[in-house]
């Protein structure tokens, strides 16, 4: 199946926002992974942290942050695949009990030609710190 021409920017900035997690000391442990019928853009380690990560990008046109796209529904739908995620991970027998589950966002803003001018990175991206999975 031939991927769209917005999936294939949204894959190129998730590169770029994995590269900068990467050298930000965070080890990726999932991509673009489907849990039914969500979808979780980047799930990352850093200390004792399992981070849930989304990622927006928008241009220079829109006024507005990447992040205020992220509504209530969106929300609920990025926690309840981090449930169903921790869950399958242990019923892998993996310990999830070590980790803090963290929510963060990855803004990033491009120009006309898709160059990157403004990329942030915002730690526990959603109002109720950190989420309780069980």
């Amino acid at each position: 199946m031939k991927k769209s021409e917005s999936r294939i920017l949204g894959d190129y900035f998730e590169d770029y926002a994995v590269k900068m997690l990467k050298k930000d000391g965070y080890k990726i442990i999932e991509r673009n992974i489907e849990i039914h019928p969500y979808e979780i853009d980047i799930i990352a380690k850093k200390t004792h942290f399992l981070v849930f990560i989304e990622v927006k990008s928008r241009g220079l046109k829109t006024i507005y942050d990447p992040l205020a796209s992220i509504d209530t529904k969106k929300i609920m739908n990025i926690k309840l695949a981090a449930r169903q995620y921790v869950s399958k991970q242990r019923e892998m027998g993996k310990n999830m009990d070590k980790y803090t589950i963290r929510f963060d966002g990855i803004s990033i803003r491009f120009d006309e030609d898709k160059k990157i001018i403004d990329y942030k990175h915002k730690i526990d991206l959603f109002k109720d710190k950190y989420y309780e999975i069980f």
